[in-house]
Formats: C-alpha cells, sequence, structure tokens
C-alpha cells in the first residue's frame, strides 16, 4: 500500500472465503491491527428486549437507558432524545453515540456495558 509510511494488507481465508485479515504499518515503529470477520447477527425483539433496562456510570455520574420502542431497541441518556441501537453480535451494539460491549453475568443475562466513543473507550456503565 502506498503512502508515506510502508503498509502492508494481508487476508487469511478459509475455503475461498475471507475470515480475517490484518494492516500492518511501518514507521518508527511497527504496528499491526487485526480484523475478524463477524458473521451477520439478526436477533429477534425477545433478544433485544432482554437488554432493556437502566444502566448508570458512577465513574461519569450518567444514566442510559435502553429502550424498546417503535419495534428497535433505542438508547436514551440525559435528555437526548432516543437514538436506534443497532446489533453488531450478541455482546456489541452501535449507535450514533459509539460502541457498546455488553458485559454479562450470571445466565447470561447484561450486567452492564463499556462505552467508546471517537474521543474516550471502556466507560463502565452498570445495570440498575
Amino acid at each position: 500500500v502506498g503512502g508515506r509510511t510502508v503498509s502492508c494488507l494481508a487476508f487469511d481465508e478459509e475455503n475461498g472465503t475471507p475470515r480475517r485479515f490484518a494492516i500492518q504499518v511501518r514507521g518508527r515503529d511497527t504496528l499491526t491491527l487485526r480484523f475478524e470477520r463477524l458473521e451477520p447477527w439478526n436477533p429477534g425483539p425477545t433478544e433485544l428486549k432482554s437488554m432493556a433496562g437502566r444502566y448508570r456510570s458512577a465513574e461519569l455520574g450518567v444514566e442510559a437507558v435502553f429502550e424498546w420502542m417503535e419495534d428497535r431497541l433505542q438508547l436514551r441518556y440525559g435528555g437526548s432524545p432516543p437514538e436506534p441501537l443497532m446489533p453488531l453480535s450478541p455482546d456489541a451494539l452501535t449507535s450514533e453515540m459509539g460502541e457498546i460491549h455488553l458485559r454479562r453475568g450470571s445466565g447470561a443475562a447484561v450486567a452492564g456495558f463499556t462505552l467508546g466513543t471517537g474521543r474516550a473507550n471502556g466507560m463502565a456503565f452498570s445495570r440498575q
């Protein structure tokens, strides 16, 4: 890959299907970023409704609410209008705010999540 730094893009295939790839950027230090293909996950309403609830970040002093509205799971926080949550995998969702990685407790119930935005990552929320 051309540019100011030497970079390499490598795909790993299984049965002719790309399953993962890595980007290696070589400069003063070498950085390797690895990505794995996610299988499409299309949860039903029951799976999404099980995530609904109130979540609180003690660190930020903020409450976030996952609620089932208009046939979809939505996120509401502060005085902002609800925004749709898009499922990526059984433990990951995305929204306009950022990426949400679910933390599961006993019985696979959602116990909390971490939020990653463009500016901050790993903000922890616990289910109330």
